[in-house]
């Protein structure tokens, strides 16, 4: 009995190991025969003969077998030209050759040559139509507003994609073809999050790919959801960004789909980081939420001053001066961007005074005083000056 229990547990125990690894490599029993792991693929010895007769494996062969000669290749396209069209380079060998035309330039060799290269590795396979990849940010999604310098998590939903796949980008990068899984057919490959800084949301100047705020390769397949994860450690300081993902082969080349004509691989969205707390309300401003409406001294209806407008991102701060009292209160607001018009106000607040004053001292000589509401009096108690209806936004 304890040997059939302790049978059943490792027998769990593969399978979950089992499960685990076909999550990630998602092989097919069917397709075990054909697929071999590792990064160079061997045919039986003698199955096929190179050009030059001898039985040898084509895999390491330095002759190019004529079964995988393109002779579409020898076409520059220019049969039936469009206005503007560019002839293509042509080739009778599959361009086995091409970096020898470019003798100034280093081969790529696996390396990440920031002066630039020439890489010799074929495409290799073509995803089909219905296994072009998609993806779509969970997190944060376009136009949200994160609080500054406060950690947070990426998050990117992503389908027809084989996750998890990559080479070492400091030893084969672009140094091998793009696979596809034997069995889906979604491309073998990986995923990357960068987030570059702009001038503003409406910039329409072209950022330089060289800088970014962030960057993070995602090594790991997507999550149960088919989500891609990545947490940004202090988050990033006030300013306008936009994230975007970049899903690329193994070899951390481009993905390759078979039509020209498709929607974006990858997603992007924009978003703005600021100082704020809570209901987005800047910190320096936090008492205000607690603030309640304070009344005019001067009763209903009698307030006179002048109404300033500060707009955090999120909410509207709205303060009113009246002699002797303030009234504070919050409105929401659509506005993306703060209005700052203090100067104004003071100006504003000014004018008011000297209009009081003008009608304190015709009070005081028995002229008589029109109101907002129409009415007239004669005496100081009865004044009805009223609110302005002012407010400038």
């Amino acid at each position: 009995m304890k040997l059939s229990s302790s049978i059943l547990v490792f027998s769990l125990a593969m399978g979950a190991a089992a499960s685990s690894f076909n999550a990630k490599h998602s092989a097919c029993s069917s397709a075990a025969t054909s697929a071999v792991p590792g990064p160079t693929v061997r045919a039986t010895k003698g199955s096929n003969k190179g050009a030059s007769g001898a039985n040898e494996d084509p895999q390491t062969s330095l002759t190019l077998l004529p079964s995988v000669i393109a002779h579409g290749f020898e076409n520059d396209g220019q049969d039936a030209p469009e206005a503007g069209q560019d002839p293509s380079l042509t080739s009778p060998n599959n361009f086995i050759n091409f970096c020898a035309t470019v003798p100034s330039l280093p081969l790529t060799n696996g390396k990440q040559i920031k002066t630039g290269s020439c890489n010799p590795a074929p495409m290799g396979v073509i995803a089909a139509i219905t296994n072009m990849p998609s993806s779509k940010f969970v997190f944060p999604t376009n136009g949200a507003k994160l609080k500054a310098n406060t950690d947070f998590t990426i998050a990117m939903a992503i389908r027809n994609f084989d996750t998890g796949f990559f080479v070492n980008p400091e030893q084969n990068f672009l140094a091998a073809p793009q696979q596809v899984d034997a069995c889906s057919g979604n491309i073998k490959g990986n995923s990357h999050f960068v987030i570059e800084q702009l001038a503003s949301l409406d910039s329409t100047t072209p950022t330089d790919p060289r800088v970014f705020a962030f960057f993070k390769g995602l090594n790991n397949p997507a999550d149960s959801n088919g989500h891609l994860t990545a947490d940004v450690p202090a988050g990033l300081p006030a300013g306008t960004y936009r994230l975007a993902s970049i899903n690329t082969a193994a070899n951390h080349q481009p993905a390759l789909v078979p039509v020209a004509q498709h929607g974006t691989l990858d997603d992007m969205v924009y978003m703005h980081c600021s100082i704020l707390h809570h209901n987005s309300i800047p910190i320096e401003h936090e008492h205000l939420k607690h603030r309640r409406i304070q009344s005019s001294p001067l009763g209903p209806g009698q307030g006179f001053g002048l109404q300033q407008a500060w707009r955090p991102r999120a909410n509207r701060v709205e303060t009113s001066w009246f002699p002797g009292g303030s009234t504070t209160r919050m409105t929401p607001s659509s506005d993306h961007y703060a209005v700052p018009i203090l100067r104004i106000a003071r100006m504003r607040t000014k004018l008011f005074s000297l209009v009081l004053m003008l009608q304190a001292a015709s009070l005081a000589m028995g002229m008589p005083v029109e109101g907002r509401d129409g009415t007239t009096s004669s005496g100081v108690s009865t004044v009805s000056v009223g609110e302005p209806d002012w407010l400038f936004v």
